[in-house]
């Protein structure tokens, strides 16, 4: 008498002999045979007839794999593409931002230091290594600043992230935006956390956005 799941175990054998030998690959193509064989089965075929008919429309183990290949080098390469325009998102938003802070707010903040230094009667030094720091720290956090959630947000939208991975990264994002606070600041504290703050705002923004985006898409499936 025909053993169904003898055979299938057997044709599992030959198929990881053909060289498909990923458990979630033979899983997978066992489930799609196990339904072949029952919609066969169904429109009056013997189990055999039904398991052989099934197996012969799935192909040889060879066959399958160079399939499987093929597929699985299309999707690194897909991936590969779509990191590289994360990186490139990200970089342009970086130096955008980066660019207009060097251009436009740090020449109104330098204004306003000497203007308030004038006003205490302090000479405000404009070229010493710490006031070159200083700049150097500024304009990199306000690259910073917009480059991380958009580049989190990217990652989210070609599907490597999702809310629920992003919500639970919150603590690690806490932590890498003290850090940046106490690294792109003066040693005050107070300074500190008004960097620490709109950087955590911004990522706790990108969280919410990956949110509404999961539900928008729910809605419209």
């Amino acid at each position: 008498m025909f053993d169904l799941d003898q055979a299938i175990s057997d044709w599992r054998q030959q198929l990881a002999a053909g060289g498909i030998k990923a458990h979630e690959v033979l899983n997978e193509l066992e489930s799609h045979l196990c339904d072949d064989v029952e919609q066969e089965v169904r429109s009056g075929m013997s189990v055999e007839q039904a398991f052989e008919a099934a197996t012969q429309r799935m192909g040889q183990a060879t066959v399958l794999r160079a399939e499987f290949e093929k597929a699985d080098q299309a999707k690194r390469v897909r991936v590969r593409k779509n990191l590289l325009g994360v990186f490139v998102v990200t970089m342009g938003v970086f130096i955008t931002s980066a660019s207009f802070g060097y251009f436009v707010i740090l020449p109104l903040a330098l204004r306003a230091n000497v203007q308030y230094g004038a006003w205490l009667g302090v000479d405000v030094p404009q070229a010493s290594f710490g006031f070159i720091c200083f700049i150097c720290r500024f304009v990199l956090g306000m690259g910073l600043a917009l480059a991380m959630p958009v580049g989190l947000l990217a990652l989210v939208r070609i599907g490597h992230l999702n809310h629920r991975k992003l919500a639970s990264f919150r603590r690690y994002i806490i932590v890498v935006n003290l850090i940046l606070g106490a690294v792109l600041t003066t040693p005050e504290v107070v300074s500190q956390i008004v960097m620490f703050v709109p950087l955590q705002l911004l990522c706790e923004a990108s969280i919410w956005i990956a949110s509404r985006w999961e539900r928008n898409e729910l809605k419209h499936a």
